[in-house]
């Protein structure tokens, strides 16, 4: 998604003091599924505003060459979804970033994020969360949801998803630029998601439209793609409007990257800097190939788990 962050006010500081040498990249023992538990998460630009000089920070990190991270929670917010329901955002959100580059290439520039109340536009109403990223991370938060106490569940695939963005976006993978590139971004993003957090359930936006519809979809896309392409396209594609489904593009992006995925036998973690045409030229799909009525050659998607 791509919303202007608002000022953030008071905020906490954490910050987790970690080394820089390298660290290598597990490879979890679960297979991604074809469904992520990510949202479509909006981009912007998140603020760096100093912590307030009597704000009390949380335990650092374990030292194990990841990067520095530094969370700002605005303190009311904090408190009141700690009443709420006995977490503490600095914490979630601090574990889930560290989570999530545990697994990415190694790089010394540090994290930021900052987690404050938002207004319902950026916010996921069945999460009573969002999330966007562009060199910061933001959390979005409403206290008054009803569905935030389960939503928090997936608090961290929605911040692995956003910390994959500026990885990608500074290893050389780049930022999307049109509509396929904005769907192969968002969903790669969403495979590394479920690739840290295989336990978490899947979205809805991994299967907004029928499979057996996906070639006309994605021909229509690619013909409304260009160096043209603004906002409005983009909300169009990926939020809905007119005679798109809401998330068409994000399901054709997450069925699209998952069968590259399947097809090399690799993970998410390992394409932060493959462009997206290269992913998609290699899903085997037919309908990515006009000329082509071939069968996919690469077998099925990883399940849905």
């Amino acid at each position: 998604m791509r919303f202007r962050l608002p000022a953030v006010v008071a905020l906490i500081v954490v910050t987790a003091a970690c080394t820089a040498t390298e660290q290598s990249r597990p490879r979890p023992d679960a297979t991604p599924s074809a469904a992520s538990s990510t949202e479509p998460t909006p981009a912007g630009q998140s603020t760096s505003e100093p912590a307030p000089t009597d704000a009390a920070p949380s335990p650092p990190a374990v030292s194990d060459g990841l990067p520095e991270v530094q969370v700002w929670v605005e303190p009311a917010l904090d408190e009141e979804v700690g009443d709420q329901f006995d977490v503490h955002l600095d914490e979630l959100v601090r574990h889930a970033v560290i989570e999530a580059t545990r697994r990415l290439p190694s790089r010394t520039e540090s994290v930021s994020v900052s987690v404050a109340q938002e207004p319902s536009r950026v916010i996921i109403p069945h999460l009573g969360l969002g999330a966007w990223a562009t060199h910061d991370i933001a959390v979005a938060v409403d206290p008054d949801s009803d569905h935030l106490g389960a939503g928090l569940a997936h608090l961290p695939t929605l911040v692995a998803h956003e910390t994959h963005h500026p990885w990608r976006s500074t290893s050389g993978g780049g930022g999307p630029q049109g509509l396929a590139a904005a769907a192969v971004a968002e969903r790669l993003a969403d495979h590394f998601a479920r690739e840290v957090h295989p336990e978490i359930p899947p979205q809805p936006w991994t299967r907004a439209i029928p499979e057996a519809n996906h070639a006309d979809w994605w021909r229509r896309l690619t013909a409304a793609d260009g160096d043209d392409v603004d906002m409005d396209d983009h909300d169009r594609w990926f939020f809905g409007a007119g005679d798109v489904p809401a998330w068409t593009g994000y399901t054709l992006g997450w069925e699209l990257v998952g069968d590259y995925l399947a097809c090399h036998d690799t993970l998410a973690s390992d394409h932060v800097s493959t462009p997206w045409e290269r992913i998609v030229a290699g899903a085997g799909h037919p309908w990515t190939r006009p000329e082509s009525n071939e069968a996919k050659p690469c077998g099925s998607r990883p399940s849905d788990g």
